[in-house]
């Protein structure tokens, strides 16, 4: 089953955008560190290219520690990134740490297939005489009417 123009467009981008985030996220880690608290006994960091998530049976901050993130991000003392991840746990305090690459290269993979195949369909189109849009086959239209199913206007002649 193909699929329609619009997802593609979607797909392609957003995972473009995602993609690009995300990395400027593990990238930026190195040198910042953001941690958020919890009210569950739960907490998390983003820091050092990795993400670590915590769990406590036993809230031990203080009542009056704040919630949520800090007000403002830590400066690491150097650049340093942290390839691999890390499983910890004790009587009562388990801890992971997932390297965000681990989310940042499945999600590149992604979205360059979407890049491709998109590119792979548009050629599909012209090779066909199809409209770039909606697929309507164009054999038999002058080369200057727009698509009657969509509008689209006709695709610029080649030289």
């Amino acid at each position: 089953m193909k699929s329609h123009p619009r997802i593609r467009k979607t797909n392609k981008w957003g995972g473009a955008v995602v993609t690009v985030l995300l990395a400027v996220v593990w990238i930026g880690s190195g040198w910042w560190k953001e941690h958020w608290i919890g009210t569950d006994a739960l907490d998390s960091t983003v820091a050092r290219g990795r993400l670590h998530v915590r769990s406590r049976e036993v809230l031990d901050y203080p009542e009056d520690w704040p919630v949520g993130s800090y007000p403002r991000p830590q400066l690491e003392p150097s650049f340093v990134l942290v390839w691999t991840g890390r499983f910890y746990s004790n009587g009562s305090t388990r801890r992971i740490s997932v390297p965000l690459w681990m989310f940042v290269a499945p999600l590149l993979l992604a979205t360059i297939t979407a890049w491709m195949l998109d590119r792979r369909e548009q050629r599909r189109c012209a090779r066909l005489n199809l409209c770039r849009t909606c697929g309507y086959d164009r054999t038999g239209l002058a080369a200057d009417v727009p698509c009657p199913e969509c509008g689209l206007p006709a695709p610029a002649a080649r030289s």
